[in-house]
């Protein structure tokens, strides 16, 4: 079966909000995403103090681990509580 490179990034964001647990209740969403968002800021801001002391591993470091927390922030926001399948915390894509 040939991958297709158009489809593979839509494909596994489709697996990703389909499949696993709940990331954000819908009572609390705007609020916990805006608490995702407010830890994403302090990565980046701890990834720039950590390169300008010289400290360029541990920056990019905080700089990778900020993409994925948006990218875990973002596609848990789509996740419905009636339309997602059980996963365990290893198979889930966001984790």
């Amino acid at each position: 079966m040939a991958v297709d490179p158009q489809n593979v990034g839509l494909e596994a964001i489709g697996i990703a909000v389909d499949n696993g647990e709940l990331v954000f209740s819908e009572e609390s969403k705007g609020m916990n995403f805006d608490r995702a968002c407010d830890h994403v800021i302090v990565l980046l801001r701890d990834a720039v103090s950590c390169f300008e002391r010289g400290s360029y591993g541990t920056a990019v470091f905080l700089a990778i681990t900020a993409i994925e927390e948006i990218a875990k922030a973002e596609v848990g926001l789509y996740r419905r509580e009636k339309s997602i399948k059980p996963t365990k915390r290893g198979k889930d894509k966001l984790f």
